[in-house]
C-alpha cells in the first residue's frame, strides 16, 4: 500500500516500484495480495488497472478509510482462523514518511492524493500513525501468525519500535533520514532470489548507492543500529536546495542554537576503530571489498568538510538563544481569487534566529515563484501566503542585521554551506557504500553466534 502526498498530475514518484511490486505478485501465486496505492493519478491507476493480475476487489485507492479497512480486514481473519499460526502475512509501505513526532511510537504516512509540502514533517498531505498497525502486529504475534513489515518510507526506522518476537520489521532508512525507492525496488527485486526476508535485507543492503541506513528488527540488526547509527548518522546528512529536505542545515542550526558539536573527532575515531577491529578479528585470509578499504579514507575527508564549517558556524553569537520570529497572515482574500471555501484562514510560519540567518530568503522566494504554476488551487493559496511571509521574513533579516552587525558573517557561512550541496551529496554517499562492508560482516558475525535463538526474519520464507 502507498502513493500517497503526491502533487496533482498523472504520475507519482512511486509509480516505478508499483510496476515492480506488480511483476513479483503476478510471479507469486501461493501469495494472496491485495494491492491499495495512490487514486488521482491517471498513470498511477492504469498501473493498478492493468499490471496486477488481480481480481477488482483486491485493488483499492490508498484513502485513511481504505488503510483502516485493511487493517481490520486482517484483524477478523487472524480472530476467525482464516489466518492462523504459522502462516505468513506481509506488509508492504510505499509513500511518503514523516519524522517521529510526541507520543508517537513509530511515525506518520502520507495517506491519499495531496502535495506534501515538507519532506520532514508531511505538511500538506492528510496523514496516519504506523501506530495504528499496532494492534494487528500484538494480535498476530499472540496467534503465532508470522507477519513482516516493510516500511519503504522515509524516517522509516522508527517502525522497528513496533517489532514484537515473531514480527519481522525492515526499514529503508534510520529514523532521521530520507530513504530512496530505489531501495524498495532492489528489495522487490531480491524477494524472488532470496530464501527469506533476512538474505532478501542482506542482498539489498550492500547494493545500494544513496546516504541512508536501512535497519532490520533481528538480533543482530538491533545491536548494529545501537552501535553505529548515531556516530554514522551525521556523515550521512548532505546539503540541499530545498530547505525541507536539507538536513545538513538542520544539523548546523542545532549546533549553532545550543553551542554542541555533532561532528566530533572523537565519534570518527569510534567509526574507524570499529573497521580496525572488525578486520582484526576476522580471518587474516578475508578479502575486503575495495568500500570497505577506502572507507577510512572517505570518513575522514568528510568529517574534515563538515568540521571546517561547524566551527565556523558555532563561533557565531545570536542575539537571544530561544527568540523566534512567528509571521501571521490571513489566507481568506487569496482564497477567495481562487473560489476555495477555508474554514480557517490564518497562516502562521515561525523561524528561530539561526534558521532565518541561514535562510537565502530571496532563493527561497524565486524557488517558491517557480514552482506555483504547477501547484493545485489549495496549494496556490498556502504558497502565495508563504512567499508573502518570506517577504516579511526579508524585512526583519535587514532590521537584524543592522541592530546586531556581527550577523553578517552569516552570509559568508551560509555561502560555504551553499558550496557544500553536490560535494556534500557525494561524500555522503561514499561514506555509507563504505559502511556497507563493515555493517555486512559484523551482521554475519553476531549471527553466526545467535544462530541458535528466534530470529523473525529468517524463519519468514519466501
Amino acid at each position: 500500500m502507498g502513493g500517497g502526498g503526491e502533487p496533482d498530475g498523472d504520475k507519482t514518484i512511486f509509480d516505478d516500484g508499483l510496476v515492480t511490486i506488480s511483476k513479483f505478485v503476478n510471479s507469486s501465486p501461493q501469495w494472496q495480495s491485495k494491492v491499495s496505492f495512490n487514486g488521482g493519478h491517471k498513470q498511477t491507476e492504469l498501473i493498478l488497472k492493468n499490471k496486477f493480475q488481480l481480481d477488482q476487489d483486491k485493488k483499492s485507492n490508498f484513502t485513511p478509510s481504505s488503510y483502516k479497512k485493511l487493517i481490520n480486514e486482517y484483524k477478523e481473519k487472524i480472530l476467525f482462523g482464516e489466518i492462523k499460526e504459522g502462516d505468513q502475512l506481509m506488509l508492504m509501505i510505499s509513500t511518503h514518511g514523516a519524522k517521529k513526532t510526541g507520543n508517537e511510537k513509530s511515525h506518520s504516512i502520507s495517506v491519499g492524493p495531496a502535495n506534501v509540502t515538507n519532506l520532514q514533517t508531511l505538511e500538506g498531505s492528510e496523514v496516519l500513525s504506523l501506530d495504528e498497525l499496532e494492534s494487528l502486529i500484538e494480535l498476530a504475534d499472540s496467534r503465532g501468525v508470522k507477519l513482516a513489515l516493510l516500511d519503504f518510507t522515509c524516517h522509516s526506522g522508527s517502525s522497528l519500535k513496533l517489532a514484537k518476537p515473531s514480527t519481522c520489521i525492515i526499514s529503508a532508512t534510520g529514523p532521521d533520514h530520507f530513504g530512496y525507492n530505489s531501495f524498495a525496488d532492489r528489495f522487490t527485486n531480491n524477494l524472488k532470489k532470496s530464501k527469506n526476508l533476512e538474505e532478501a535485507y542482506l542482498k539489498t543492503f550492500v547494493d545500494r548507492n544513496e546516504s541512508s541506513f536501512p535497519m532490520i528488527s533481528t538480533k543482530a540488526g538491533k545491536e548494529l543500529f545501537e552501535k553505529y547509527y548515531a556516530l554514522l548518522s551525521p556523515y550521512l546528512y548532505y546539503s540541499d536546495d530545498e530547505i525541507g529536505t536539507d538536513k545538513l542545515r538542520g544539523l548546523f542550526e542545532k549546533d549553532l542554537e545550543k553551542k554542541s558539536c555533532s561532528i566530533s573527532d572523537e565519534s570518527m575515531m569510534k567509526l574507524i576503530g570499529f573497521a580496525d577491529d572488525l578486520k582484526r578479528d576476522l580471518n587474516r585470509g578475508f578479502f575486503f571489498g575495495p568500500n570497505f578499504n577506502s572507507f577510512k579514507d572517505k570518513l575522514k575527508a568528510y568529517h574534515q568538510l563538515l568540521k571546517e564549517t561547524q566551527d565556523e558556524i558555532i563561533k557565531m553569537t545570536l542575539p537571544k538563544k530561544t527568540e523566534k520570529i512567528s509571521l501571521c497572515f490571513s489566507r481568506a482574500e487569496i482564497a477567495q481569487k481562487y473560489k476555495v471555501y477555508l474554514t480557517d484562514d490564518k497562516y502562521c510560519n515561525t523561524w528561530s534566529v539561526s534558521q532565518m540567518m541561514m535562510l537565502d530568503v530571496d532563493k527561497e522566494i524565486l524557488r517558491a515563484e517557480n514552482e506555483h504554476s504547477s501547484l493545485s488551487s489549495d496549494h496556490k493559496i498556502w504558497n502565495e501566503v508563504y512567499m508573502k511571509s518570506l517577504q516579511s521574513l526579508k524585512l526583519k533579516k535587514a532590521d537584524y542585521l543592522i541592530k546586531y552587525p556581527d550577523l553578517k558573517n552569516f552570509d559568508k557561512i551560509f555561502s560555504r554551506v551553499s558550496k557544500l550541496q553536490k560535494e556534500s551529496w557525494e561524500k555522503s554517499i561514499e561514506v555509507s557504500r563504505g559502511f556497507q562492508e563493515l555493517y555486512t560482516q559484523n551482521y554475519e558475525k553476531i549471527s553466526k553466534e545467535t544462530a541458535s535463538q528466534p530470529n523473525p526474519c529468517r524463519d519468514f520464507k519466501l
